[in-house]
């Protein structure tokens, strides 16, 4: 009894300080790959993604490395000591290792049971709260428009409606898991009373000595263990999946094209563009149509127009923010795409 129990400390100090030390790592790896992708991106995606949903995807990284760090690293880690655990408790008793196992088997059952009809309640919970997250934030941003048009009461009605629907479908997610707590739960004792029961007789009959007994409860602890912690990671991978779903429109866009070999030349200061033509994605009306000129160094030069003329799309063209569809833009008569 004592050495299971010294081999029981020893195994939640190595658990704990492994979970420590993978988790500084996967956190700096995480925040580094995440937010140089994200500069990396082209204006053009943060023009026609709502601040609001960046920012929820962004927000991901966090549920992924909990859940690296957390269920699936303890749950991993205490399912390689059933190697372990599992022989030790057939050599104690083959009759209280079969009831151990009959009960886990009937605790996988539960686990898989539940996973097509959680993932559907949490996919439900995730698109109402992104929606709901996403009008929080284009209404701060928003501010002084709402004011403007006095049309608080109006919002205030919308975040009411869509806050219910995301508490209902929370509320929907968390019935599931009280339900598959409750019943791994359940058969937890029921097999904590079987194995008593059933040492006891053993003890008895002079077949089991109550030392043995004692140990037999505390590694068999180990062996459910990961299975009622499965209840937990099955709740949180359908949670990291959509997270990393979630990520991936952020991570799975392609960055801008940088040129790390270019020319880089003395620029004195020309520009010239030869019949430029631009034309944003959602529109099928060009906003620049085979736009030439020549402007020469050291002209200041003001650029008029009505509101949707081309002005803020030119300045953004010669940035490089935007790239060239037609036509061709130079400085001091190099090709922009080359420098």
């Amino acid at each position: 009894v004592v050495g299971v129990l010294l081999f029981e400390a020893a195994f939640g100090f190595m658990r704990s300080y492994l979970m420590l030390h993978a988790t500084n790592i996967i956190d700096m790896r995480l925040a580094k790959r995440t937010f140089a992708h994200l500069l990396s991106l082209p204006i053009d995606y943060f023009e026609t993604s709502t601040a609001g949903m960046v920012v929820r995807h962004m927000q991901q990284v966090t549920a992924i490395r909990n859940f690296l760090t957390g269920n699936l690293f303890f749950t991993a880690l205490d399912a390689t000591a059933l190697v372990i655990f599992i022989p030790l408790l057939f050599s104690y008793s083959v009759k209280l290792g079969v009831v151990v196992i009959v009960f886990s088997a009937l605790m996988a059952l539960v686990v898989v049971l539940m996973v097509k009809p959680f993932n559907l309640r949490l996919q439900a919970l995730y698109n109402a709260e992104g929606v709901r997250q996403s009008m929080l934030v284009e209404t701060i941003h928003g501010m002084r428009t709402v004011k403007s048009l006095a049309i608080e009461p109006k919002q205030r009605k919308v975040w009411d409606q869509r806050s219910a629907n995301s508490i209902n479908m929370m509320f929907n997610v968390g019935k599931m898991s009280i339900a598959a707590n409750t019943l791994t739960g359940l058969l937890k004792n029921l097999m904590t009373v079987a194995v008593i029961a059933l040492g006891a007789l053993d003890v008895f009959s002079l077949q089991l000595t109550v030392g043995a007994l004692i140990a037999f409860q505390i590694m068999s602890g180990r062996v459910v263990g990961p299975l009622v912690q499965m209840v937990g990671l099955v709740q949180g991978y359908q949670e990291t999946a959509l997270a990393v779903k979630m990520l991936g429109e952020v991570m799975n866009r392609a960055p801008e094209r940088r040129s790390s070999g270019g020319l880089r030349p003395d620029l004195k200061g020309r520009i010239e563009l030869d019949g430029v033509t631009f034309r944003y994605p959602s529109s099928t009306i060009a906003a620049l149509d085979r736009v030439s000129l020549d402007i020469a160094p050291g002209t200041v030069v003001g650029v008029v127009g009505r509101s949707g003329s081309g002005k803020t799309t030119f300045t953004r063209l010669i940035q490089g923010l935007y790239p060239i569809q037609e036509g061709v833009i130079r400085f001091d008569s190099v090709d922009i795409r080359e420098i």
